[in-house]
């Protein structure tokens, strides 16, 4: 087998300006809006998919190098107190919303305290993550009594939240570079003895989670960027385990490589849902653009689930 891929020939592009081309083998060099446009084979990265686990939007990311926003969720440095009281004000509709949780004042003052120790914004999806912990102590409470399984963190932000609130282990399953990440900024965190409360699992490794005690896995905007037997692959873990599962996803996502991630093919008949809803903070982002609240391409669903 070819080490390079044989659309782009090893140069991560479709076609190749300063040579000659075929137009069987290319896309034809002729047509310059093409000119900048990845290789939908090897995302740029020169050479073919050879990790069918891996979905092509995660090659993509992983091929460009860059895992800030598309990859890992939104990092906002902290800029000024000014940068600072904007993302306050644009937040005030979700700091509402998270008032009829009993827990949520105290939860949000750790998200800000995550933030601090990482010389971050605490931005919207900062706010969001804060919105998922307080939802889930105040109407199920219980669920935080054993470790918790977190697949696809971001920045780490999930894990030390349900440590540093319900001071329970944390398994935090992930690709290798976002893996790295996530260590680094839960220690940042949680400190250095904290480490000793997180497992942290690569992803291609996932079935050593068979292995692993949990009570609740949670998975947040990531489902919907992987294939679907690699989801189907984490559910059956946590089916195995007879656990909880709290799941926020887009009901449907079309991946670079044409395929089409949907919600409901996630599911199993005999999954019990105990919440199945809209999720009320993942329906709309803010920016400094009128009308400054923006509804996203597709709904966003949170659930729920208990396996048997």
């Amino acid at each position: 087998m070819n080490s390079y891929c044989s659309r782009c020939g090893g140069t991560g592009w479709i076609h190749q300006c300063r040579f000659p081309v075929r137009t069987d083998s290319y896309l034809c060099c002729a047509d310059a809006d093409l000119a900048t446009d990845i290789c939908p084979m090897c995302f740029g990265a020169g050479k073919p998919n050879r990790d069918p686990e891996i979905s092509s939007y995660w090659q993509r990311i992983l091929a460009s190098g860059n895992l800030d926003f598309d990859g890992l969720g939104s990092w906002t440095p902290y800029k000024s107190k000014l940068h600072a009281a904007g993302h306050w004000l644009f937040q005030r509709p979700l700091r509402k919303m998270g008032r009829r949780y009993s827990h949520f004042e105290r939860l949000l003052d750790r998200g800000h305290r995550i933030a601090d120790s990482q010389q971050r914004q605490f931005d919207l999806s900062m706010m969001r993550q804060v919105l998922t912990i307080a939802f889930l102590r105040h109407y199920f409470p219980l669920l935080l009594d054993e470790p918790v399984l977190v697949i696809g963190d971001a920045y780490g932000m999930m894990a030390s939240l349900v440590h540093l609130s319900a001071h329970l282990p944390v398994i935090v399953c992930n690709l290798r570079p976002c893996l790295d990440e996530d260590i680094r900024c839960f220690q940042q965190a949680c400190g250095d003895d904290a480490l000793r409360a997180l497992v942290p699992v690569e992803a291609h490794n996932k079935r050593a989670l068979r292995d692993s005690q949990f009570g609740l896995a949670i998975n947040i905007a990531s489902f919907q960027e992987m294939n679907l037997s690699v989801i189907h692959e984490y559910l059956d873990i946590v089916r195995e385990k007879k656990a909880f599962l709290y799941c926020c996803n887009r009901l449907e996502k079309t991946l670079p490589d044409g395929s089409v991630i949907r919600w409901q093919d996630y599911w199993k008949p005999e999954d019990r849902f105990i919440i199945n809803e809209p999720c009320p903070w993942h329906q709309y982002y803010y920016s400094l653009m009128p009308p400054f609240y923006h509804s996203y391409e597709g709904l966003i669903r949170h659930a729920l689930v208990k396996f048997r």
